[in-house]
């Protein structure tokens, strides 16, 4: 057996001490980085920020769906494509749409003049809350001011729109709701009526005397909106708005789904520097725009739209294909819903629209 030396102790006792250092030292390491580390977990966002649109209106402002997501798109382009769609369905939440018309009339034999059930509404507002950072409603009968007070409770942002037609009594009875909604500070924006003048129900001095009503109910901080074509917005309606909603369909210009987006852009332009002249202030969204989803190749022009710079704070049209809208003998009018309804009002991407996300995401 071998004899124990008093070299092989030194031995030991070398190997011991630096083993005993090496600890120590990972321990202080572990313990400067950590303070270090905690605090950048801190700094780190808990949700996608609310993002603001220009001027002084709350809204969605980006490039692109996915912007400002750099990671998040890396690691998006290691899967494989069909992985990347339904990756993209889940996370494009509040990037993919400034705000998102909403009615909530999208069953089989719902119509404006009934309330829709109120699991219906607020599945409906939840859903649009995936894919939306608000939503423009048309009007506040049919429990649709309750539908703009769940959506703001949810943290989206609000254009409630007051339905004003040819009847008097229908529209105080929208003015009424529209006052009580807006005094909860629930709205961010008061849309004061929808295509009356190109409808030809109200006369431009009925509609500024409702305006000028809307403004003195709303709440400190509400804007005041009205929303038409792009032809029916003379200077003194541009002057007595805080918003101006556009309408602008590239469909009903006679365009085909290639040409809309640049038609979309022009036209905000050309609205926009007539306003310059009378209301610098003036904050413009686009108030509708979109394509029926009967129309070949549709959803090249969300493509298209959704990749563009500089385009303005947009309202797109529509939340879901709506049955009422085509009883009036116009089949494509009930036809330009972005996202699919299940059995339980949950909503899911239609199938060209779930491709596009992916593809503008990634």
């Amino acid at each position: 057996m071998k004899k124990w030396k008093a070299s092989d102790t030194l031995i030991f006792s070398v190997i011991w001490a630096t083993l005993l250092i090496v600890a120590v030292l990972v321990i202080l390491y572990v313990k400067g980085i950590s303070p270090k580390l905690d605090e950048k977990i801190q700094t780190l966002p808990t949700q996608r920020p609310q993002a603001q649109a220009s001027g002084a209106l709350s809204g969605v402002a980006f490039d692109h769906v996915g912007g400002g997501l750099p990671k998040l798109d890396a690691m998006v382009q290691t899967l494989p494509a069909q992985s990347r769609q339904a990756l993209a369905s889940d996370v494009v939440g509040e990037a993919a749409f400034d705000y998102i018309a909403f009615d909530p009339n999208v069953a089989e034999g719902q119509k404006p003049g009934e309330a829709v059930p109120r699991v219906q509404m607020e599945r409906l507002v939840d859903g649009a809350a995936r894919y939306a950072g608000g939503i423009r409603t048309y009007g506040m009968s049919d429990d649709l001011d309750s539908a703009v007070a769940y959506a703001h409770s949810k943290g989206l942002n609000t254009i409630a729109g007051i339905w004003l037609s040819t009847d008097p009594t229908d529209n105080e009875a929208e003015m009424a709701l529209a006052g009580k909604l807006a005094a909860t500070g629930a709205v961010d924006i008061l849309c004061v009526g929808n295509e009356c003048l190109l409808r030809g129900d109200l006369t431009e001095d009925e509609l500024l005397g409702y305006i000028a009503r809307a403004r003195a109910m709303a709440a400190e901080g509400t804007l005041v909106a009205y929303a038409d074509t792009p032809a029916n917005y003379s200077d003194k309606l541009l002057g007595a708005v805080d918003v101006a909603l556009p309408n602008i369909h590239p469909y009903w210009a006679g365009l085909l789904p290639q040409e809309g987006a640049a038609y979309v852009n022009d036209e905000v332009g050309a609205l926009a520097a007539r306003a310059a002249a009378v209301n610098p202030e003036l904050t413009i969204i686009v108030g509708e725009t979109g394509f029926p989803n009967t129309v070949p190749g549709w959803e090249q022009f969300w493509e298209d739209y959704l990749s563009a710079n500089h385009r303005a704070p947009t309202v797109a049209f529509m939340l879901a294909d709506c049955p009422w809208k085509a009883e009036g003998g116009i089949e494509v009018e009930g036809h330009w819903g972005l996202l699919d309804v299940s059995g339980d009002f949950t909503l899911v991407p239609k199938t060209e629209m779930n491709a596009v996300f992916g593809r503008v995401l990634t």
